[in-house]
């Protein structure tokens, strides 16, 4: 009988063992799974705030962008409230020019030697100007 009783014994000892084995297993995994979430939570956080950050610099390009057009389109205006207008006089004839100042001259709205007009004081102008300098009168209107 006392064998019986120490087979026994083993026998418990035996499976609380195991039950501990299981329990202690059963812990790691928990703590293996807790040590998963909390770096996918990591992951996430150092994502959305690289996202959040991408986003911050977006907006502030955007707002710079905004504030440049801003302030070209204030300039332009203010260079245009400014300007006058010029009065251009064709004083030679279109007649053995180069084919693109003569163009010009058309687009100028000229056809004939001595016709003026009156044009807007502006950079495209004077270019159209400075291409048929030697062909044209200028004066301010």
């Amino acid at each position: 009988m006392a064998e019986k009783t120490a087979k026994a014994a083993t026998t418990e000892k035996k499976s609380e063992a195991a039950k501990t084995a299981k329990t202690e297993k059963a812990a790691k995994t928990v703590k293996a799974s807790a040590a998963e979430k909390e770096a996918k939570t990591e992951k996430a956080a150092k994502a959305e705030k690289a996202v959040k950050t991408e986003k911050a610099v977006k907006a502030e390009k955007a707002v710079k962008t905004e504030k440049t057009a801003k302030t070209v389109k204030a300039e332009s205006a203010a260079k245009t409230a400014n300007t006058g207008k010029l009065k251009i006089t064709l004083i030679k004839s279109k007649i053995g020019q180069v084919p693109k100042a003569r163009a010009t001259i058309t687009a100028m709205g000229l056809r004939k030697i001595g016709q003026t007009v009156e044009l807007p004081d502006n950079g495209a102008t004077r270019g159209q100007i400075q291409k048929v300098r030697h062909m044209v009168k200028v004066e301010e209107a």
